[in-house]
């Protein structure tokens, strides 16, 4: 049996057919409603650590701007605790977006396209 090449004609048609499949993954994942999770930290009102939706609750060091894409609030809280930029959590891949003294932004994603992102600050 003979290999066959490809012609042209059907490598235009496989590349369209790929362009428009990439377009609609964009499309979703741009039409995806950002859900904002709050802030974790000690809260002087309740002498603990806590979850709070109001920032100026938190005392100190804490994680802040927990939000989230596709996914609730607990999965994406508990991966702000728990993530670490540069290692993978669980099926998440988490990085530091931006990197400074007692300051990190971090965004970890998963291969469905779910997006968290966070703040850690002291």
């Amino acid at each position: 049996m003979v290999p066959t090449v490809p012609t042209r004609a059907s490598i235009v048609v496989l590349s369209l057919l790929a362009l428009l499949l990439s377009q609609a993954a964009l499309a979703e994942a741009k039409t995806r409603p950002i859900k904002y999770c709050g802030h974790w930290g000690w809260i002087d009102e309740l002498e603990d650590v806590g979850w709070t939706y109001n920032r100026d609750e938190i005392s100190g060091a804490g994680t802040f701007n927990v939000r989230t894409t596709g996914r609730d609030c607990s999965a994406a809280r508990r991966l702000a605790r728990n993530g670490v930029p540069g290692k993978s959590y669980r099926g998440w891949d988490c990085q530091y977006v931006s990197r400074r003294h007692e300051f990190s932004s971090t965004r970890c994603t998963r291969p469905s396209g779910t997006v968290v992102r966070f703040v850690t600050a002291s």
